[in-house]
């Protein structure tokens, strides 16, 4: 059985987030590794919010004053504080809504369509005449650049506003238990390059989260997840497996276990590229291991000349592995990557059951199908 999900009431949501003061942003990898992944710390004191582990955030970035300047460069400054509305009907300056509202990478056939409206060219027209050219200008340019190319004053603002793509938020799995940090939420965010209008820019999350000062308001709402949370028996083991960021999670459900002095075995499979510079919270990771309170497989894939991911050493372990969840009856979860990964992770238990368990192909899906529909066999994939 899994604890009874505690019904969640706030005032936050993705309409109307809570502004929580930005408490700590640093870099959980070393100098010296291939990626950079930070701890970001929120304080949610003054919210109301409550958030079981195993539920994530909806975090809401800002476009940053250079990459806002660029649009208003081919608009003119008077612009900035033209009064818009959104979409949900708040009113605000066009500078505020390009800061936290506008996604400035994307474009479509509708900002041709809307300046050729009032502006008609042939140069807009061959575009919109032409699928392929259409795409590949898309594909290679952001807002900016095409407001460069092709914007003119007659165009209504507003309407230029009804059309601009949206900033998404950016979910993060939680960190941390409240139960054990009190009234803050914890996350582990990862910084990619990608490019944009034929540059390489840096992830959006990032880039916001590493240049504002601290106690900065980060606009946030929870997103809970009733089916991703520690079993309600607190001597059942628990098996959990997430490498790179899908660690966030598991650091949450250790946190409550170790709160909750719960006295059901832990045992982790995580990892990165090299352990040197990413073993991310290596210090409490190791702490919780020399206390007995948890058996830790780590897999660090760049630190040999054959790549060991986490389902190497699950099947290196396999004969504990399949006594824990055949004999103990041990709740298994896994968070991370869809593509490969949680993949991966699932063909190998399958081994297992095969190898451990003496069951053909076919007996080790049912007996998986049915941990799943017991609630033993969990997944925060994405």
């Amino acid at each position: 059985m899994t604890i009874p999900y505690k019904t969640i009431k706030t005032l936050y949501d993705r309409q109307n987030p809570y502004s929580a003061p930005l408490v700590e942003c640093r870099c959980l990898t070393k100098i010296g590794s291939s990626k950079e992944i930070l701890h970001i710390v929120c304080d949610l004191r003054n919210s109301d919010i409550t958030y079981e582990v195993g539920s994530s955030f909806g975090l809401m970035p800002e476009n940053l004053s250079p990459y806002v300047d660029e649009v208003f460069k081919p608009l003119g400054t008077p612009y900035r504080n033209f009064m818009v509305q959104t979409k949900t009907g708040e009113s605000l300056t066009f500078e505020d809504f390009i800061t936290k509202h506008a996604n400035l990478s994307h474009i479509t056939s509708r900002h041709f369509g809307l300046v050729q409206k009032y502006r008609p060219t042939t140069a807009l027209q061959e575009y919109l005449d032409d699928s392929v050219k259409l795409r590949a200008f898309c594909e290679q340019n952001n807002l900016a650049t095409f407001l460069t190319a092709f914007w003119h004053p007659s165009v209504p603002l507003q309407e230029l506003v009804d059309i601009i793509m949206p900033m998404l938020p950016r979910y993060y799995s939680i960190a941390s238990s409240m139960k054990k940090i009190g009234e803050f939420a914890h996350f582990m965010v990862a910084s990619f390059y990608y490019q944009d209008a034929g540059r390489e820019k840096e992830s959006i999350m990032a880039s916001y989260l590493k240049t504002i000062p601290p106690m900065t308001g980060i606009r946030l709402f929870l997103q809970p997840n009733a089916t991703f949370i520690p079993p309600e028996d607190l001597t059942a083991p628990i098996i959990m497996i997430g490498p790179g960021t899908g660690l966030a999670s598991f650091r949450g459900f250790l946190q409550e276990r170790d709160a909750t002095n719960a006295s059901g075995k832990n045992w982790l499979f995580t990892g990165d590229r090299q352990k040197e510079y990413d073993f991310h919270y290596g210090e409490e990771l190791t702490d919780y291991v020399q206390s007995g309170f948890l058996k830790l497989d780590a897999a660090f894939s760049r630190d040999s000349s054959e790549k060991v991911y986490v389902q190497d050493l699950m099947l290196k372990q396999k004969s504990e592995l399949w006594t824990w969840i055949k004999d103990e009856n041990a709740h298994i979860y896994i968070c991370g990557d869809a593509k490969a990964m949680a993949k991966d992770v699932q063909k190998t238990l399958h081994l297992i059951a095969e190898s451990e368990g003496h069951m053909t192909p076919e007996e080790a899906k049912v007996f998986f199908k049915t941990l799943r529909h017991e609630k033993r066999l969990l997944f925060d994939i994405y």
